[in-house]
């Protein structure tokens, strides 16, 4: 999560959608450092940020992240108030629900149809990293972020950098650190409809969310 008090912008990252290559960009840029309450695995340790210390000790503990916090979980830690929320100007990267799931699933290991749709069967959680993206675009179940879409993130990327004050270059480099996101082509290319059902029911405000914003474009 990005908080920039100097210009009023918060980024919340959502997994799996290219939030690395966001943050790294906009660091490498000077438009933000570690006074902006941000971490990934390529920031310094948590106890260097500012952060509360009560916060560090309980993200420390394992009740919350700071990574990949929700608008909820930044007001419950005390990170912003509800005000700000309506204040500052509020964004989060929006990607195909399908294609960020497939993501999902190879960065658990998971490379195969029939280990994915065991793992929707036994109603298997991967933790932070499965949360639906809605819960990022959203507080008290109304929308509050605007969208950066991943399927046009150079673009958006540099419209969000001016927010900043900087300007990006044409293309930039994207973070792939999902290493089996090739071997999940099937669960693009064709996806049996027991799977498909299971899929949009448990992501049905991500497909509505999608549909909203990125019209015209499959999932």
């Amino acid at each position: 999560m990005i908080i920039s008090h100097k210009f009023k912008v918060v980024y919340f990252r959502v997994p799996k959608t290219a939030s690395s290559t966001v943050e790294l960009m906009l660091r490498l840029n000077g438009a933000i450092s570690d006074i902006d309450v941000c971490t990934s695995e390529m920031s310094v340790s948590l106890s260097n940020k500012n952060v509360p210390d009560r916060v560090v000790a309980e993200l420390e503990t394992g009740s919350g992240e700071l990574q990949h916090m929700r608008p909820i979980d930044a007001v419950n830690f005390g990170l912003l108030t509800e005000q700000q929320l309506k204040e500052y100007q509020c964004y989060a990267t929006l990607r195909s629900p399908l294609d960020r799931w497939r993501s999902i699933l190879g960065h658990a290991g998971i490379n195969d149809l029939d280990s994915a749709l065991e793992a929707l069967k036994t109603d298997r959680h991967f933790g932070v990293i499965e949360r639906p993206q809605y819960d990022y675009f959203s507080y008290k179940d109304k929308l509050i972020c605007k969208p950066l879409l991943f399927k046009n993130i150079n673009e958006e990327l540099r419209r969000f950098a001016k927010l900043f004050d900087i300007d990006l270059p044409c293309e930039i480099p994207v973070i792939n650190k999902n290493t089996l996101l090739n071997k999940m082509a099937p669960l693009r290319d064709y996806v049996p409809d027991e799977l498909k059902n299971k899929f949009m029911g448990r992501f049905a405000n991500d497909v509505r969310l999608y549909k909203k914003f990125a019209k015209k474009t499959p999932l």
